[in-house]
């Protein structure tokens, strides 16, 4: 029955998706937490419904057991998979279930519906695959009502059985989604059957639901295929007449294989044709076999993990076509249609090579990057049989069909780009994602060739134009260039998209401006990366695997250029370990079009701007002025001026430097210089390169907090991603949004690198600033350097990331605090050491001659170093040893226990990295909001990171934990060497039973903790019980929750409370002071503890970056998200453990949220029945007063009485005389 067409639409590919499948019945996402989702989905499936699953590769690999489960309780369930990544075709083939793979957004649209029919025919799960980017854009035709009504109707529906066995077992007729659990025909469900009963059961399976599954799922095709008027079918094959290569392949990769064979066969240049694979399981083999039978040879296009080829040649025992194997990965780069013409040629020729990669050059020549070449060099000598397995070749292959435009654009202009340019071309669109660009392809029978496609007209990379004026001057040079192309189409469309007329209006405007060559244009906008930070060009060692330059140089400058495409395999990437602050090497400030600009004169140095810095851009440093200048003649003198002279002035000079604002620390100098230097003395090559090495920085007029010191504050422009919180938070309007310049960013470049150059902020001056409260806790420990080290800038985070702020701050905090446990122990160490040195040269001064022992005592010292030869020592001491003059095993305990104490020092110091021992380790959920935190090859940590579920937690900590307890062994065995000499040698066995458990809360605390992140969300969708368990161990591990949802996400705080043992607080970026805080008492606790921190996002929740803030101090003034925090350690009561300070009060605010009521009720300060207890403690307290006043009553007449009887019986005695 013919219908009209259904008019195409242009959608990305989530939300074409998710418009499909809720029209089709309950969707539930399982792309959170696939155990509980695909269990849901069995759940509503055997009560009758009719559910569509939604899932990730990584999540079908997890739950291959549920979906046996769903097949031996004949539940007819859809799983959508959305496996971008290519991870789950092999192991959805080997689920027992029927798979099918879509090439494109509208075959996924298309396949859902046979799987849906299939599933509800056969009463089996069916699994649609498809490998397609979220974001990318496509034309497609949604089915309307009526089609899905011919397609698949009702579930409800009454129909025939779709087997004889059906027919024996429910009847003629049976519901179309059986109610398996039924209350009105109850049964059970899942019995568990052993020995024979079971293997029965399983040959009955295969008899009766998996041999009839291949004819349900052929007769879906083409009901289907009927009802929307498409040609569909297990395979799609291209016209074979001739062909002598046959290309053979499923997803998004057929597309490329069509498009490839179309084209070479249309130039006449080789005889290709391509066939599509669309159901992996039950696979057609006989459909494939003869279907080549023709070719010569075949080339089966692997993607992924994907194993087409094993399939392929088991349908294919006897065929006479030879059988290849093309692998790329799963990226939309690696297919190239240049690599996979190459091949095909290749194979063509009948020289082609059995398996190859494509687009994958294993030991590549290049003489851009020397140091990469020269590895290259040794792996192509070590291991030569490499070269064969790759193809990549420098050729390029435009497959588009003649007519076709292809535009690049901003990734998040893209859908725009593609609304106007179907309007004015028509045909198919077709959109390529490329990290922060996008390609989008339109015009006539267009598949997917443009992965491959050089843009006709490339969008102006200009960082200050907006995206009406770079859609505008595109599309403009589009109408040049191509007759007849109509604009006025294209801005109809943006209007219908945007519905905003103003920016309707500068679109028109960019369109006339570019008509005319007077293209609208910023000034000139800095776009180049600066240097890597001077404190990580050293991290790491030789060519380990976690040295950081060498990563840099092969791996982050071609990210750096957008060029990771030009990797190549190496021993190195097989790890796939990142080293730490790689992140540094990416400089995404060049990527926009502004900088914040300082008044230092309006500047009080409040720290709300560097507190509030989601990247860490802003560096503030407060350092008296001696301290200062002499840092700064050091400069002078490190650039080759003789300063050496104007030390005699240092503490002049000190006190005469101008310590209000000032643009340019420079000049501050000078003027100090010009009022103490007598002219005579005063050496002007020395003041100039003095004041040139700290110009850059500007002197602040800071607050009375740093009275007597010099405040300045550097911005890190490379870091700087312009997202303006600075500029919304700063009070005094210090801080301004200006044009990113080549001179401002320069200028701010020498102030950062001054900043680096200069020391640390005292820590009797952060002391100093806590005790007085100013200027603000976050904002006081943000004064030292160490806080920006734990988290560089550099990552993917979106501007103005709130959780990238919360991680930023919770990691600062913990630096502050593990600081100083820190240096306790490298004192303790040191002691250790100098009281082992001293023990050994009291046990060897009656064996060496006295010449000796001063060398001893310097070999001492130098012990764990490798730069200092003691083989002459050795010698003299071995001597000794020998001769029976010293205790050799005593001796040998002592030397040896001093090698490993300078050791741990060295470590703990410096170690392998620069920057000594981590100061905890860190576990991060993925989650989309942590995205950032684990993307290649941008790693913004200084600790260790590992990646997986809160379970991997436990386990992670245990490890930290037993290494930190081997370091502790060390030392108490040193101390019993010194102390206890004799209960040493025996105490081997008592220290290494030492638990985390026997310790003291002294020695406790310096063990370093794990530091988990997730979401609110990910943690309730994997179950509390994990939560729950953890918060009630014993082991030193905090678990930071970042909520998105302020409204919905407050009551995991609360259930988290049920926890008696583990410390909990909720608390807001929007509040730092009483975030910092809560880390510092959790930490202090040495207990599991759990902080939801509410961190807002301006993508997710639509608002502008600079409003970050903002949103979230919202949420706490409208106790939508309230602060807490309990602390076990503070009362074995609930209510008085439970402190809500921090939180506004009442006042004129309307307490919305019941999580606040309950809150309050908790902790004592507002329950329901306050006013009866007040009343009945008011009646018990009157009650209590009547019954004291009676008793006074009737003692004060007692004593009346008995006063009155003494006084009358001595009137009476006295009448009587």
């Amino acid at each position: 029955m013919s219908t009209a067409p259904v008019p195409r639409e242009i959608l990305d590919a989530e939300s074409a998706r998710s418009r499909f499948d809720a029209s089709l019945g309950d969707v539930v996402d399982g792309r959170i937490d696939a155990v509980r989702g695909f269990d849901e989905a069995i759940g509503r499936g055997l009560g009758g419904g009719r559910v569509t699953l939604l899932l990730d590769g990584e999540g079908l690999l997890g739950t291959l057991d549920r979906c046996a489960r769903a097949r031996l309780q004949n539940v007819p369930l859809v799983v959508r998979v959305a496996d971008a990544r290519g991870l789950a075709s092999s192991a959805a083939a080997n689920a027992g279930c029927a798979v099918l793979a879509a090439r494109d957004l509208q075959d996924a649209i298309d396949l859902a519906l046979v799987a849906r029919r299939t599933a509800e025919a056969a009463l089996q799960p069916v699994i649609v695959l498809d490998d397609l980017d979220a974001a990318c854009v496509q034309d497609v035709a949604i089915p309307t009502r009526e089609q899905i009504g011919r397609c698949i109707g009702v579930a409800s529906d009454e129909i025939d059985g779709s087997t004889p066995a059906q027919r024996l077992v429910f009847g003629e007729r049976r519901r179309r989604v059986p109610r398996w659990f039924d209350l009105d025909r109850p049964v059970a469900i899942g019995a568990v059957a052993d020995g024979v009963p079971d293997d029965v059961g399983a040959a009955s399976q295969a008899a009766y639901v998996d041999d009839p599954l291949p004819a349900l799922l052929e007769e879906s095709f083409a009901v289907v295929a009927r009802a929307l008027d498409r040609a569909l079918a297990p395979i799609a094959v291209q016209d074979f007449a001739g062909a002598r290569v046959a290309l053979v392949a499923i997803g998004s990769a057929a597309g490329l294989a069509e498009d490839l064979a179309e084209c070479e066969r249309s130039a006449r240049r080789l005889a290709l044709c391509a066939v599509t694979v669309r159901a992996l399981a039950p696979f057609p083999s006989g459909a494939l076999s003869g279907a080549l039978r023709g070719p010569r040879a075949v080339i089966v296009v692997e993607r992924g993990a994907s194993r087409l080829a094993p399939a392929l040649c088991a349908a294919l025992p006897d065929a006479a076509a030879r059988v290849h194997v093309a692998i790329a990965g799963a990226s939309s780069r690696s297919l190239r249609a240049a690599d996979l013409a190459a091949f095909c040629r290749e194979v063509d020729g009948g020289r082609g090579r059995s398996r190859v990669w494509l687009g994958v050059d294993f030991a590549p020549r290049t003489r851009q990057f020397p140091k990469q070449q020269a590895l290259f060099d040794r792996l192509r000598r070590d291991v030569p049989e490499l070269v064969a397995r790759g193809l990549r070749t420098a050729a390029t292959e435009d497959v588009r069909p003649r007519g076709a435009i292809t535009l690049e654009v901003a990734r998040d202009e893209q859908q725009l780009a593609a609304v106007m340019l179907f309007a004015c071309v028509g045909g198919a669109v077709r959109g390529v994602v490329h990290g922060a660009r996008a390609c989008v392809t339109a015009g006539a029978d267009v598949h997917s060739g443009n992965a491959c496609a050089r843009p006709d007209a490339s969008a102006p990379r200009d960082a200050g134009l907006s995206a009406e004026q770079r859609l505008g001057t595109t599309f403009a040079a589009l109408a040049r260039a191509r007759p007849g192309f109509d604009l006025e189409a294209a801005v109809e469309a943006f209007r219908r998209m945007v519905r905003a007329e103003p920016r309707v209006h500068a679109l028109r405007e960019a369109i006339r401006a570019a008509s005319g060559d007077a293209t609208p244009r910023q000034p000139e906008v800095a776009t180049d990366a600066g240097p890597v930070r001077h404190a990580l060009r050293q991290v790491g060692a030789s060519d380990a695997y976690d040295n950081l330059p060498r990563f840099t140089e092969h791996v982050g400058i071609l990210a750096q250029r957008d060029a990771l495409d030009e990797l190549a395999p190496e021993p190195y990437l097989a790890l796939r370990a990142v080293p730490p602050l790689s992140a540094n090497a990416q400089r995404p400030g060049a990527a926009h079009a502004t900088i914040p600009a300082l008044d230092p004169s309006r500047c009080t140095a409040c720290g709300a701007c560097w507190t509030a810095c989601p990247d860490g851009a802003l560096a503030p440093l407060a350092i008296p002025p001696r301290a200062f200048l002499e840092a700064a003649l050091d400069l002078g003198k490190r650039a080759g001026a003789a300063t050496d002279g104007l030390r005699r002035y240092a503490g002049k000079l000190a006190q005469a430097i101008p310590l209000g604002a000032n643009p340019s620390a420079g000049d501050a100098l000078r003027a100090a210089c010009a009022a103490v230097v007598p002219p005579a003395a005063a050496d002007a090559a020395a003041i100039d390169a003095m004041a040139g090495a700290v110009g850059a920085l500007p002197i602040v007029a800071s607050s009375d907090a740093f009275s007597g010191e010099l405040t300045t504050l550097a911005l890190e422009p490379d870091a700087c991603k312009a997202c303006g919180v600075c500029v919304a938070v700063c009070e005094p309007k210090a801080v301004e949004m200006t044009v990113r310049t080549t001179a401002r960013v320069a200028a701010a470049r020498a102030g950062f690198a001054a900043w680096e150059s200069l020391p640390d902020t005292p820590d009797a001056t952060i002391r100093r600033c806590l005790s007085a409260g100013r200027p603000g806790h976050a904002a006081t420990l943000g004064l030292s350097r160490h806080a920006l080290l734990p988290l560089c800038g550099g990552d993917g985070a979106e501007p103005g990331s709130g959780p990238r702020l919360a991680v930023r701050l919770v990691l600062g905090a913990v630096e502050a605090h593990r600081q100083p446990l820190l240096a306790r122990s490298r004192d303790e160490i040191e002691v250790l050491r100098e009281r082992l040195a001293s023990r050994i040269h009291e046990t060897l001064a009656r064996a060496l001659p006295s010449a000796d022992l001063d060398a001893l005592a310097d070999g001492l010292h130098a012990l764990g170093r490798g730069d200092v030869a003691l083989a002459d020592l050795a010698a003299r001491v071995e001597a000794a040893r020998g001769g029976g003059q010293v205790d050799a095993r005593a001796l040998d305990s002592l030397i040896a226990a001093a090698k490993e104490l300078a050791d741990r020092r060295w470590r703990l110091e410096r170690g392998v990295q620069g920057f000594g021992r981590a100061r905890a380790g860190l576990l991060v959920v993925p989650a989309p909001e942590l995205d950032w935190a684990l993307a290649f090859p941008a790693n913004p940590f200084a600790m260790p990171v590992a990646s997986g579920s809160l379970s991997l937690a436990r386990g992670l900590v245990a490890a930290q934990t037993d290494a930190w307890l081997d370091d502790l062994r060390l030392t108490r065995r040193a101390s019993l060497l010194l102390d206890r000499p004799a209960e040493a040698e025996h105490a081997t066995q008592k220290l290494a039973a030492l638990r985390l458990a026997d310790l003291e809360a002294k020695d406790r605390a310096a063990c370093p903790p794990l530091v988990c992140f997730a979401t609110a969300r990910s943690l309730a969708a994997q179950g509390l019980a994990d939560l729950v368990a953890l918060l009630c161990g014993d082991l030193p591990l905090l678990i930071v929750a970042v909520v998105d949802d302020a409204s919905s996400s407050a009551e995991l705080g609360l259930l988290a409370l049920a926890a008696r043992e583990g410390f909990v607080a909720q608390t807001s970026i929007g509040a730092p002071d009483h975030l910092v805080r809560a880390v510092t008492r959790a930490l202090h606790v040495q207990r599991p503890a759990l902080l939801c921190v509410h961190a807002p996002s301006p993508v997710r929740d639509g608002f502008a970056p600079r409003d970050l803030v903002a949103r979230a101090q919202a949420a706490i003034a409208s106790h939508a998200f309230p602060l807490f925090t309990s602390d076990p350690g503070a009362s074995p009561s609930l209510g008085l453990r439970l402190d809500l300070d921090g939180n506004p009060g009442d006042d004129g605010v309307a307490p919305r949220p019941a999580a606040w009521t309950a809150l309050r009720e908790l902790a004592g300060a507002d329950t329901p029945w306050s006013a009866r207890v007040r009343e009945e403690a008011q009646r018990a307290s009157e009650a209590s007063r009547a019954t004291e006043l009676e008793a006074a009553r009737a003692g004060a007449k007692d004593e009346l009485l008995a006063r009155l009887t003494v006084r009358l019986g001595d009137l009476a005695a006295r009448g009587r005389r």
